[in-house]
């Protein structure tokens, strides 16, 4: 038995440090580690501060006695199982021994003592005090074992569970996944035959019949050649030569890969069967060819078969349409690639044939300036699947030069959407192009013939204001109050004159403009240059003009600003004499435009003018001397939209505003 000699805790107590002396001389042992207490109370803290085996306790202190701290010690919970020797030297008679004993003590000794006695008895409590701490180390150890194995247990029983429970749920998966196998083949009408080559038993599924149109032999031992005759004898009589030739060549070598073919089934419908060879294992033979277990697996494709007849038959069609037509049309893959041309396009370009391929092989016939925009263009289109539009020259052979073609393809898709091939034509608009150089061209004399006619009518409308001020002011003292009239009512008209003049001018460069002049702009550096120009007109009538963010559009840059300049122009001259004007500019996005909307508070339009307003020379206030102008602004707003491809129309109540609505093109998806 293994003993334990780690240090024991003794407390003995006396008031009488001699008698301590003694004590601890007599129980000097290694074993041992002797704490002193000269008093009750210390005798009490050390109880608190360390666990003891025993307690040796004189019962003559002063204070409290040792039979009091016996029983004070007793009542303690942490303490109560502390033997204790009483040592005395004057309680020596019956009844003090019978307290002694009364209050729980172990033994009473009388002093002098016995030093070999009292070791003995020391020496006994403190081996039991030992024994006590083995057993309760032990009782921990066991009870952690026992912790321990009921939480492996407990474990164990979990990971029975979650495994009972990923089994079943495995089970239900493939048994799930069967049926989803099944239903799959049953909706894909995918059938087979399974093949016992070293057994020659064939087994077929269960949907045999659904899909073959014919009963196959319910007993699997009917064997191979049975099996073949049946199954040719349901093959269509064109077939059945090659799906024979197709079988015997799996038994002496390697499986066919696949092959397709027409069956008649016992109701009388002819189906179209697409079969595979799929080989599970040599039954015998090793690699050397062997007999084999296999699949022969039967997919019906009649739909796929109807579908790639209607789609020949449907292609025949479109290209004898194409080769009828005077356009010219190619189409091409998915990737690009061109495989077919009609008459009118081989003809124009001199191409055989064979003469299909990339974009590419257009090199010879295609402008050098326009190629690598137009190679560009239909990559791009290849990519995204957009349409492709773009403008190019070919070179035409009949007549030897260059002719303008625009060029489009769109990609065809069929009723799921699903893209097929790119349909392009080639259309001949060399004539347009050489029409809109002339029209280019006039329009450019024309507007040289208006600044020419601007200047030359300008220049007696200066004379007459110039000369008819200076007449008023050489000899306006010759003339009476009427004669003044007639003077300033010829300097306006003349001044009149001359504003008509500079509108009509520019009205005529706005109806000139070409839209391929259009550039990127940014319409708040357009906004803050109106303001600037309005400055004067926005300070005299105190308005107040405001915007949100404005967007870039792609626009001619200078006929915008007149725009709008001329649209918060307009907002600020006819306001009410009430209110100060307010002018807010709004923009909003729309799928393919920017919509702006500039609103005011002033006197409004009735809803009879709301489109004559937009009229040459419409002037609702012709009389009035308060609204001067020319009845042209409005006019070559809506000429500057038009050539912008927008719209522009007035929503406006009289007395409550107005809000001039305009669109130009943009927008997110531009």
């Amino acid at each position: 038995m293994t003993t334990d000699i780690s240090q024991i805790n003794i407390l003995i107590v006396d008031d009488e440090p001699t008698n301590l002396t003694v004590l601890e001389t007599v129980l000097d042992e290694p074993g041992y580690r002797l704490v002193r207490a000269n008093s009750a109370d210390e005798a009490l803290l050390a109880l608190i501060a360390d666990e003891f085996a025993l307690l040796i306790l004189d019962i003559s202190m002063p204070g409290m006695s040792g039979f009091e701290l016996a029983k004070l010690i007793k009542t303690r919970k942490r303490t109560a199982g502390v033997p204790i020797i009483f040592l005395t030297a004057f309680y020596n008679e019956d009844q003090h021994e019978l307290e002694g004993y009364g209050t729980g003590a172990v033994d009473y000794l009388h002093k002098p003592v016995n030093a070999a006695v009292l070791r003995s008895k020391v020496a006994v409590f403190a081996d039991l005090h030992r024994k006590t701490r083995q057993v309760e180390q032990a009782n921990r150890a066991l009870l952690q074992e026992v912790a321990q194995r009921r939480k492996a247990e407990e474990a164990l029983r979990l990971l029975n569970e979650r495994l009972e429970e990923r089994v079943h749920e495995r089970t239900e998966a493939l048994r799930a996944h069967e049926i989803r196998l099944r239903d799959a083949a049953d909706a894909a009408k995918l059938t087979y035959v399974e093949i016992d080559a070293r057994n020659d038993e064939l087994l077929a599924a269960d949907n045999f019949l659904a899909v073959m149109g014919f009963t196959w032999p319910e007993d699997p031992k009917a064997g191979f050649l049975k099996g073949e005759d049946l199954f040719l004898s349901h093959v269509a009589p064109v077939d059945r030569a090659r799906v024979a030739a197709a079988l015997r060549e799996f038994a002496p070598g390697p499986p066919v890969p696949s092959f397709d073919y027409q069956i008649v089934g016992d109701d009388g419908i002819e189906r179209w069967i697409e079969s595979k060879w799929f080989v599970r294992g040599v039954a015998d033979g090793g690699a050397d060819g062997g007999a084999r277990n296999s699949f022969l697996t039967n997919l019906d494709v009649t739909a796929r078969k109807t579908a790639e007849q209607e789609l020949r038959r449907s292609d025949e069609r479109f290209r004898q349409l194409a080769d009828s037509m005077p356009q010219m049309v190619w189409t091409a893959g998915l990737d690009g690639s061109i495989d077919y041309y009609n008459a009118r396009w081989r003809s124009f370009a001199a191409f055989g044939e064979g003469r299909n391929g990339d974009i590419s092989n257009w090199a010879d016939i295609l402008h050098p300036e326009d190629a690598e925009r137009c190679y560009e263009h239909w990559r791009s289109s290849i990519e995204s699947g957009d349409e492709f539009q773009t403008e190019y020259r070919l070179w035409d052979q009949r007549h030897q030069q260059y002719c303008w073609h625009l060029g489009r393809a769109l990609l065809i898709a069929d009723k799921d959407r699903n893209a097929l091939k790119w349909i392009g034509t080639c259309t001949d608009i060399d004539q347009q192009k050489r029409s809109e150089q002339e029209l280019r061209r006039a329009n450019s004399a024309l507007e040289q013939f208006a600044f020419a006619a601007s200047h030359d009518l300008q220049e007696p409308l200066r004379s007459v204001a110039l000369f008819t001020q200076l007449l008023s002011e050489r000899y306006g003292h010759h003339l009476d109050e009427e004669g003044h009239v007639f003077m300033r009512t010829i300097v306006s008209a003349a001044q009149r004159m001359s504003h008509l003049v500079t509108d009509l001018l520019a009205y005529t460069i706005v109806s000139g403009a070409d839209e391929n002049h259009a550039a990127p702009v940014d319409m708040e550096i357009v906004f803050a240059r109106v303001l600037e120009n309005l400055g004067r007109a926005v300070q005299e009538s105190d308005a107040t003009v405001t915007h949100d963010v404005l967007p870039e559009v792609f626009v001619p840059a200078v006929h915008i600003e007149q725009l709008l300049q001329n649209l918060i122009g307009n907002a600020i001259k006819y306001r009410r004499d009430d209110e100060a004007p307010k002018v807010h500019v709004t923009v909003s996005s729309g799928e393919d435009h920017w919509h702006f909307i500039v609103s005011d508070n002033g006197i409004g339009i009735a809803p009879e003018f709301h489109v004559k307003v937009f009229g040459v020379f419409k002037r609702l206030h012709a009389t009035s001397t308060k609204y001067a102008g020319t009845g042209m602004g409005l006019a070559i707003c809506q000429k500057v939209v038009e050539i912008c491809r927008g719209k522009i129309w007035v929503e406006s109540t009289p007395g409550e505003g107005s809000q001039f609505h305009f669109t130009l093109p943009g927008g997110p998806r531009n």
